[in-house]
């Protein structure tokens, strides 16, 4: 599933009844176009109904679709809301369908997935969540990239690296997009990887989720601006400094906690933090992994400005307005030419931090790191040499 313009794709989805919930935004109230289109070669047969739900859950027009590829719907609006939800109901047992929700003239601005199932289609209740914890949207030019998963404190799963990458790509290839932005959300930027998700799926090599994000943020070509509050742990920070603007707010916190978890540093910092800050600045960070405050980070160089909390959505907002405004491809070529001297190196040494780094997933070190961490204690590293 993801989300264009004003659109939402579901892809693949088998047969099962699932809600598309769709958050749409409008000033006056107004007919609701939404298209539904199989994908090439592939039969609607499994199709059977569409319902759009209104305001307060009524369901304003329900259709029955039996064979057709494409199909219309209008629904109609009331309080500046369009639509809440779409509803799709499939035959149990029939073909996997792949189809296109698009709502015309109107700002989808936020989506969820929920499924009836989740036994029966495990993998498909997965992707449902991860959309929900990893939102996209473009307008006017700024491509948003927004990590929502607040109960965990934005923490990262492999699959949500997945739909980060994504996202990039789908940015970097838009022609409208001018510039992209990454976010979190409740005051929280991201505690970096979920140690859960990581200890139960740790990379095998550099192929892998996390290592494809890292290339994502290296090679993407046009203006990347973070706006963080609040936290910002592990490669929280170290996305960071590929990001060409960063402003955080005054409550921001930063920390590089590899070393304490028996790890090693990523993302480059190995090599961008010496040559920002100096080795002795750089070994502080890594070495002894304690965090550090906002006005730390901008005299250290890893961040353009700090604002106020209250401040930092409309400062952002201006600096992208900005941005926008800018000759696209002059910026691009500009952005390029400061990366060029080093990206190779820098290429170089992602792979052999990525390297070491999956070699010390579960060393006995890091095996100490992450029980203390679910035991809530200190780690006892005395006993390693």
């Amino acid at each position: 599933m993801r989300v264009s313009d004003h659109s939402v794709t579901v892809i693949g989805l088998p047969a099962i009844e699932t809600t598309c919930s769709v958050g749409v935004k409008d000033a006056s109230p107004k007919p609701l176009p939404i298209t539904l289109a199989g994908s090439p070669g592939v039969s609607g047969a499994g199709l059977t109904s569409v319902i759009a739900i209104g305001a307060g859950g009524r369901s304003t027009q329900a259709v029955k679709l039996s064979s057709p590829n494409h199909k219309t719907l209008i629904g109609r609006s009331g309080g500046g809301i369009l639509v809440n939800s779409v509803r799709i109901g499939y035959l149990k047992g029939g073909p996997q369908v792949s189809l296109c929700l698009r709502l015309h003239s109107s700002l989808v601005c936020g989506y969820a997935l929920s499924l009836d199932s989740e036994t029966t289609y495990p993998n498909l209740a997965l992707r449902s969540q991860i959309m929900s914890e990893l939102s996209h949207h473009e307008r006017d030019g700024v491509f948003t990239l927004t990590i929502n998963r607040p109960s965990r404190k934005n923490a990262l799963t492999l699959s949500m690296y997945e739909a980060l990458t994504a996202g990039l790509k789908e940015a970097s290839e838009r022609p409208s997009v001018r510039v992209a932005l990454i976010q979190g959300v409740e005051g929280c930027f991201t505690a970096g990887n979920d140690l859960k998700d990581f200890a139960q799926n740790p990379p095998t090599g550099t192929d892998t989720p996390v290592f494809h994000f890292l290339k994502a943020l290296l090679d993407f070509p046009k203006p990347l601006v973070a706006k963080v509050d609040g936290v910002a742990v592990g490669i929280g920070t170290t996305m960071l400094l590929h990001c060409d603007f960063v402003y955080c707010s005054t409550r921001a916190r930063f920390a590089l906690p590899f070393g304490k978890l028996g790890l090693v540093p990523e993302g480059g910092s190995s090599y961008l933090l010496p040559m920002m800050m100096g080795h002795q600045r750089a070994s502080e960070l890594l070495l002894l992994g304690e965090s550090f405050g906002a006005e730390d980070a901008s005299r250290l160089g890893l961040v353009n400005q700090v604002i106020e909390a209250e401040e930092l959505d409309a400062v952002v907002e201006a600096r992208l307005r900005s941005i926008v405004a800018l000759p696209p491809e002059a910026t691009r070529l500009s952005k390029q030419l400061l990366k060029a001297p080093f990206k190779d190196q820098l290429t170089q040494v992602m792979l052999e931090e990525g390297g070491v780094f999956i070699g010390r997933l579960g060393s006995p070190e890091n095996q100490e790191a992450i029980m203390a961490f679910f035991q809530k204690r200190a780690p006892d590293f005395s006993r390693f040499s």
